[in-house]
C-alpha cells in the first residue's frame, strides 16, 4: 500500500491507472525537496483528510474489483469515508447486488444502513405514499 519513510511523511507507492497519486495532487513533499529536513521542519499541506480520502478511494477500487468484497474492507470504508463520497460507495455496492442472481442479505442491509447516513429527500412517490395512507 504505502510506506513510512524514516523522518518523513507517509507517501503511497501504489499506482492505480486513472487515479492521481498523492504526489500528483500535492506535488513533492518537503522531505523529497530537501531530504535533510526534519519532521518538525516539514511544512506540507497534505492533511489527515487527504490521506483518509486516498485510502477510501484505494479500498473502493478493491471493492469494485472483487466479486465478493470482504466485510473488513467495507467496514474500513464506512469508518473513514467522507460524507460526500457516500453516494459513490452506495453505487459500488448497488452494482454488486444488481449483478448477483442471489444478492447477499448482509450486503443489502449494509446498503440500507449506509443510505441512512444520507439526508432525507422529498421525492414524488413519498408524497403519494402519504396521501394513500391518509
Amino acid at each position: 500500500m504505502g510506506e513510512a519513510r524514516p523522518g518523513g511523511p507517509f507517501v503511497p507507492n501504489h499506482r492505480h491507472p486513472g487515479r492521481p497519486t498523492l504526489e500528483a495532487v500535492h506535488g513533492p513533499t518537503a522531505a523529497e525537496v530537501d531530504p535533510d529536513m526534519t519532521r518538525d521542519e516539514i511544512d506540507d499541506d497534505l492533511t489527515r483528510d487527504d490521506i483518509r480520502e486516498w485510502l477510501v478511494e484505494l479500498l473502493l477500487d478493491r471493492v469494485r474489483e472483487s466479486r465478493y468484497p470482504s466485510y473488513t474492507l467495507l467496514d474500513l470504508i464506512e469508518r473513514w469515508i467522507p460524507r460526500r463520497m457516500i453516494p459513490e460507495y452506495l453505487e459500488v455496492l448497488r452494482e454488486k447486488v444488481e449483478h448477483d442472481r442471489y444478492p447477499s442479505i448482509p450486503l443489502l442491509r449494509r446498503i440500507r444502513r449506509v443510505a441512512e447516513r444520507l439526508p432525507h429527500g422529498h421525492h414524488h412517490h413519498d408524497h403519494e405514499d402519504r396521501e394513500s395512507a391518509g
